[in-house]
């Protein structure tokens, strides 16, 4: 039992990855056509990622890898916030016709928010001393607002 509790967020974390990982390939291969399954698959994989390096990021002492790692998350963040926004866009079509400012707009600031999420202008450093099981807390940058404004506004339009 004791090895149950100790290791209780592992467990629950796989099987929130399993069940996500086999919900979105259980519906992408009912109609692996449909946009509204590719997009749905899309956000299942990303979700899965999304779960597994927040997971991680609590999961280690060393500084330069937990800073990493973080980075990775929000990254992954606005990427997930982008795949809900186009699951929702595309909901409950087969098919959908993007319009260029999706192509041409939205894309960019997405690709490059993704980017910049990487970078010290988010994430600059690691504040205080890291606990396993915990997150860090970290030194935010300039470029924090544009991850926030950019997620945001992409889950408020979902």
């Amino acid at each position: 039992m004791q090895l149950f509790l100790n290791n209780f967020n592992f467990i629950a974390v796989g099987i929130m990855v399993f069940a996500t990982g086999l919900f979105g390939l259980l519906v992408f291969s009912n109609n692996h056509k449909s946009i509204t399954n590719q997009a749905f698959f899309l956000l299942s994989l990303i979700t899965i990622l999304y779960t597994i390096v927040n997971y991680m990021s609590s999961q280690f002492i060393d500084r330069d890898l937990v800073l990493i790692l973080l980075r990775l998350v929000i990254f992954s963040a606005v990427w997930q916030s982008f795949s809900m926004f186009h699951f929702f866009y595309v909901f409950p079509n087969a098919e959908v016709r993007l319009p260029k400012i999706y192509k041409f707009l939205l894309m960019p600031i997405i690709v490059v928010t993704s980017i910049l999420t990487l970078t010290p202008y988010v994430f600059s450093g690691i504040q205080n001393n890291i606990v396993i099981g915990q997150v860090a807390s970290t030194e935010h940058g300039p470029g924090m607002a544009v991850f926030g404004l950019v997620s945001a506004g992409l889950v408020i339009a979902s």
